[in-house]
């Protein structure tokens, strides 16, 4: 017994945890030169490009210091933060040894992510959860630890006696309850937990929490919060797991000391409370499924195996081929291409991929983006633009250097549309040349609103995109030549994405109903319909080259399938007949701590 306690106190010295798996030892060019802007809780670390949204997190973190870490029961000591804004990529961390958190200012592009919020305000309630777990693990024995050994010994030890999936899930709740956004609201952040679910595969909490290689398992992040957000109801307490996290950390070395501090909290150890947790949600996916009606569609997608794969983003080539990204348990990132009925074969292996939420078509060309390194300085970084013809099998790095995130092509395959955002925080859609990656064209936004998923319609004449500001996410229309805009979908909360404009509709994805569906806008009548009703979901419509069938993804039991049906408006569903599920995982969080429009007290 001495000698297990003895090699897990040793194993906590030497281990270094990083909430949200960031490196931490990675550097900036030596020409960068930093500023910092000191408040009763923070130091907050920036170039001076950066200065506006310096002050206006300096603003938000005070705003949310008290509140955010209220249930953890303590108040965070002062703390660095870095607003990384050389990066091209979209993340953040806390960590310990030195004790700071870094910010990285490129905002995403998948609407599943960021959902309505703005980044740096996700980033900023999501991160400083992190912040307020780490202080409250300075206590009993974590506490002599960190005076004796310093920070790294009280982090391995903090990391090592709570599961990765109480970080994680204890922030998606965080962010979820104190604002008008944040992921615990998406059906899609739990799809496969839910799909696994109703599918009979309720795996035991070992395999829940370690996941599988022969099974796909949702990573922590959704274990954590579905845990999370279950305990609180039960107990109907904001601070019940600051309570059950302050009394582990404070014995950390006694085995199975946080599965003990469940049972004294709310009278269940951690495997047998999972089971019940697991088997009440499954419940009410039933309840909910049994109040709609599905509506029809045929899969053409061959499976050779049961592993799970996915087949995202479906598009439709020149040649009447479908090009979508394959990924999967035994699959490396891909864009293939098949015809109906026609197992995939041919395929191009992608580079490292900026996940945008979306792929783009056009003749028999695709477009996407991917990370460039820096080999001297790791922070500074890139996201370009990919393009690959299968007509003449070529790649094209159409640009390079950039900081560009989303890439449609236009109609002839000769522009690509993107989304630009500098290193001052600034963001406008420009359109550069296929061929040579020049720009071709910017568009002013002196507002400064997030434009995302950004695409060109079917004649090259309009270009739709998700606009988002602070009264929240709307739909527009701008036209190529003059840049004038339409708002289509006034802003809302609603978590719109996908949009695509094609046959005088606009088609998109939205959770209104409570399970992601496809929905439709007659733009002349500007009506509103509900174009499917899935069993788990259903994402990213494209229409056919004849204008004749809607190809769309399906989630099914082994990952997301290409499924069509053919366009058929009259059968559409008004939106005011789309019944809304009651269920969601998240009132009782916004109930318990009575901020759910904490961020308005920053502005």
């Amino acid at each position: 017994m001495k000698a297990n306690i003895l090699l897990l106190f040793l194993f906590a010295i030497v281990i270094q945890p990083l909430v949200a798996q960031e490196p931490v030892l990675s550097t900036n060019p030596t020409s960068v030169r930093w500023y910092q802007i000191k408040t009763p809780g923070f130091k907050i670390l920036y170039t001076r490009d950066f200065q506006i949204q310096a002050q206006r997190m300096a603003q938000t973190l005070e705003a949310i210091r008290g509140p955010a870490a209220k249930g953890m029961k303590t108040l965070p000591k002062r703390i660095p933060i870095v607003l990384q804004n050389l990066s091209s990529q979209s993340n953040a961390f806390v960590t310990l040894g030195p004790r700071r958190s870094e910010l990285y200012a490129m905002p995403s592009q998948n609407y599943n992510f960021t959902g309505n919020l703005d980044w740096l305000d996700l980033l900023a309630v999501h991160e400083y959860r992190h912040i307020a777990q780490f202080q409250r693990s300075v206590t009993g024995f974590n506490k002599l630890l960190y005076y004796v050994f310093g920070q790294e010994a009280l982090a391995g030890m903090a990391y090592a006696s709570v599961p990765q999936w109480f970080w994680e899930g204890d922030a998606v709740a965080t962010e979820t309850a104190f604002t008008q956004g944040g992921r615990g609201r998406m059906p899609n952040f739990d799809l496969t937990f839910r799909t696994n679910l109703m599918e009979g595969r309720t795996f035991n909490y070992n395999k829940q929490y370690l996941r599988s290689y022969k099974h796909f398992i949702p990573n922590h992040y959704v274990l954590g919060y579905n845990m999370v957000s279950y305990l609180r109801k039960q107990t109907g307490k904001a601070d019940s797991w600051g309570n059950i996290a302050g009394r582990t950390w404070a014995v950390p070395f006694i085995p199975f000391a946080f599965s003990r501090s469940m049972k004294k909290e709310v009278g269940s150890h951690v495997a047998p409370f999972y089971k019940k947790m697991a088997g009440e949600l499954k419940s009410e996916y039933e309840k909910q499924l049994s109040e709609i009606e599905l509506t029809p569609f045929e899969n053409i997608t061959v499976r050779t195996n049961n592993a799970f794969s996915d087949f995202m983003y479906p598009q439709v080539l020149e040649s009447g081929s479908i090009a979508a990204v394959k990924s999967g348990i035994g699959d490396i990132d891909q864009v293939v291409v098949f015809n109906e009925g026609e197992i995939v074969s041919r395929k191009f292996v992608t580079g490292p991929m900026n996940e945008t939420g979306y792929l783009s078509a056009a003749q028999n060309r695709v477009v996407w983006n991917e990370y460039r390194y820096d080999p001297r300085w790791p922070v500074k970084n890139y996201s370009i633009i990919k393009g690959f013809d299968f007509a003449e099998r070529l790649q094209h790095d159409v640009t390079s250097k950039s900081r560009y995130a989303g890439a449609s092509l236009s109609p002839d395959g000769e522009k690509v549309l993107t989304v630009e955002t500098n290193s001052s925080y600034q963001t406008k859609l420009v359109v550069v040349e296929y061929a040579t990656g020049l720009t071709e064209k910017e568009f002013a936004n002196p507002d400064n609103a997030f434009y995302s998923m950004a695409r060109f319609d079917s004649d090259g004449k309009k270009i739709v995109s998700l606009k988002t500001t602070a009264k929240g996410k709307s739909v527009v229309l701008i036209d190529y030549e003059n840049g004038g805009e339409e708002e289509l979908i006034a802003p809302s909360n609603e978590n719109i994405g996908h949009p695509v404009v094609a046959l005088e509709y606009l088609f998109y994805n939205s959770p209104l109903s409570g399970i992601d569906n496809i929905y439709a806008m007659d733009l002349k009548t500007k009506k509103r319909f509900q174009v499917t009703s899935a069993k788990y979901g259903a994402y990213n419509p494209c229409l056919s080259n004849d204008g004749r069938v809607l190809y769309y993804n399906n989630q099914g039991r082994d990952g997301m399938d290409v499924v069509k049906v053919a366009f058929n408006p009259t059968g559409w569903k008004p939106i005011e007949e789309v019944k809304i599920s009651s269920f969601n995982t998240y009132s009782h969080l916004v109930e318990q701590e009575g901020r759910g429009h904490i961020l308005d007290s920053a502005s």
